[in-house]
């Protein structure tokens, strides 16, 4: 069955999620909002009424209805397994999973906005309360036990960007996108920071269950959001997650922290004259928090750190990439991100010296 607005009424009486006399009363309001998906949201208006988002893939694309499996799988067993309950107040509710239509339904958050709409359109900084959130958040994911991971059917979650030192991958650049190629020779061809890249793709571990892909525009907050608020969060967008290294899912939430910062230099330093020392003293609090909550013993903090400095520099680069493929008309926007790639890459020890002290 493929969902539309004509026959998305007719589901819902079949699943026993609304009854008919909410048709009747008008007491629905269905909106259409789709993009790589099909999305529908629906609402009840009365008291405690039914707020939910409806997802279905194309069924005729492999990869998303793939993605959505992936999603629901997640979904099902954080709400079903008791092993993941401190994680559940960062996700939305889940309602169901229709297997056989591949139609996921989900709590609908209302008034909520992104993180990166929260920074970026608003002009904020990520407050003390943001900062903790994201801090308890990670550390409630990465603190699961691989163990209870690894008796369900998980995905490995890889970043592909890991393998740009790879010259096959670098030859599908050139293939694919020749101006983006062009614009990253100079670091594609250098072959000791390659090499270095190679060498770091090496230490991936499988040991955590983690989200691959916690970016500001994943995590989402109350709209009304006031710093003095110790507002909820949520953590969403589940379908690359599974099992994989959970430093790998801190370098994606601080390259686009770091990202920012560099954004607000740009265009609002009159108004954030001291933006990249304020982040780096922001970043170096959550990584406080982070690792408070983690309980690492000194050697496994130590490793960890080394490998999450080591991959800093290649989220910034891949930021640079995404610009110039999203963006192939500006060229400009990137070179910031590639000149910090380069000086990291130069300098690594800057990395903890700026961001990871005590």
């Amino acid at each position: 069955m493929i969902l539309t607005i004509e026959n998305i009424c007719q589901y819902l009486l079949e699943s026993k999620l609304i009854d008919l006399k909410s048709i009747i009363e008008g007491d629905l309001l269905v909106r259409d909002v789709s993009s790589r998906n099909t999305n529908f949201l629906v609402n009840q208006f009365h008291e405690n009424g039914l707020k939910i988002l409806i997802k279905q893939p194309d069924i005729t694309d492999e990869d998303y209805v793939k993605s959505m499996e992936v999603e629901a799988e997640i979904y099902r067993i954080i709400y079903t397994d008791s092993n993941f309950e401190n994680i559940r107040q960062f996700l939305p509710h889940f309602k169901l999973y229709d297997a056989q239509n591949h139609i996921l339904i989900i709590e609908q958050l209302t008034g909520v906005c992104r993180i990166f709409d929260y920074l970026y359109h608003g002009l904020n900084l990520p407050d003390e309360n943001i900062i903790s959130h994201f801090a308890n958040g990670l550390a409630a994911l990465h603190n699961l036990s691989i163990e209870k991971v690894t008796q369900y059917k998980l995905q490995k979650a890889y970043p592909w960007f890991l393998n740009i030192g790879h010259k096959s991958y670098q030859k599908n650049i050139k293939k694919n996108f020749p101006n983006v190629f062009l614009q990253l020779s100079d670091i594609l061809e250098n072959q000791e920071w390659m090499k270095s890249i190679s060498k770091t793709q090496r230490h991936w571990q499988l040991t955590n269950f983690i989200h691959l892909d916690c970016r500001f525009t994943n995590w989402m907050i109350p709209f009304r959001h006031k710093a003095t608020d110790n507002s909820p969060i949520w953590l969403i967008d589940w379908e690359m997650a599974g099992k994989g290294d959970a430093a790998w899912d801190i370098t994606f939430l601080l390259g686009d922290w770091i990202n920012f910062g560099i954004y607000l230099q740009e265009y609002h330093l009159n108004a954030f004259p001291y933006v990249e020392k304020t982040i780096a003293q922001q970043i170096n609090l959550f990584w406080k928090k982070y690792a408070e909550n983690r309980k690492f013993e000194k050697k496994a903090k130590k490793i960890f750190l080394k490998r999450l400095c080591e991959y800093l520099p290649i989220k910034i680069l891949m930021i640079a990439y995404e610009m110039l493929i999203d963006y192939p008309e500006d060229v400009e926007t990137p070179k910031k991100r590639l000149e910090l790639f380069k000086q990291l890459m130069q300098n690594p020890s800057e990395i903890q010296q700026n961001y990871f002290y005590d």
